[in-house]
């Protein structure tokens, strides 16, 4: 349902970058906001599918290719220069937040935060590992092993019962001061702000399922429905 969708973001100059780009065009997304660093590698995780001779066909062990250093301060600036042109231009911004050294730099979530408390317009953040460094009104959609992390400081979570959940969701919810819609698995998601909280069953599927880009989807249909 969205008329139009831009990306903004932070590759390098290979050929990850020149695939990238051709399929954003291909499906009419704006690439204006991507911005290219000399020194950068376009991160990918590939998923190589080998055949044999009989035809079948399995997965070989997935490529990751990734960054080793922070983008520079030129590059950062750059980012928040496009970040703040595309802010006036968007209904929504969806933040996804999955590197150790990606786009979402120290300055770029200092500059979200501030976006978000204008109120004009939703920001809804998804972040791996930095989950507890976003605040409201941003909205905030962890994993329930993200929220679990922010909260105890653990890095492998329990198995949780859905009052469990529904009470881990609370207080991530009360922690950030932010509304929260945390994902877990089959059991859907649970959105908690002020004080209440909401379970979101899932509709079912039957297996075999990949997980791959289950988050970044939720994330965007979230999004969407705000």
């Amino acid at each position: 349902g969205a008329a139009r969708v831009t990306v903004l973001g932070l590759v390098g100059r290979d050929w990850r970058a020149g695939r990238l780009r051709a399929e954003l065009v291909r499906r009419a997304i704006s690439t204006a906001g991507l911005c290219a660093g000399a020194g950068r590698v376009t991160p990918a995780y590939a998923k190589p599918v080998r055949r044999g001779s009989s035809g079948v066909e399995y997965e070989d062990p997935r490529l990751d290719f990734d960054n080793y250093a922070p983008p520079t301060a030129a590059e950062e600036a750059r980012l928040i220069r496009r970040l703040e042109r595309t802010w006036e231009r968007v209904d929504a911004l969806c933040v996804s937040d999955q590197l150790r050294l990606g786009s979402i730099t120290p300055g770029v979530r200092a500059r979200l935060i501030e976006l978000a408390r204008s109120g004009r317009k939703p920001v809804v953040i998804d972040s791996r590992d930095r989950i507890a460094g976003f605040t409201g009104p941003a909205i905030l959609k962890p994993n329930e092993l993200e929220a679990f992390r922010a909260l105890s400081g653990a890095g492998r979570k329990p198995s949780l019962d859905p009052a469990d959940r529904a009470g881990l969701a609370l207080g991530f919810s009360a922690l950030q001061k932010a509304r929260v819609f945390m994902t877990a698995g089959a059991e859907g998601a649970f959105f908690a702000a002020d004080g209440r909280v909401e379970h979101l069953p899932a509709v079912p599927a039957a297996p075999p399922l990949d997980i791959v880009g289950a988050g970044d989807a939720f994330l965007a249909a979230l999004t969407l429905a705000l």
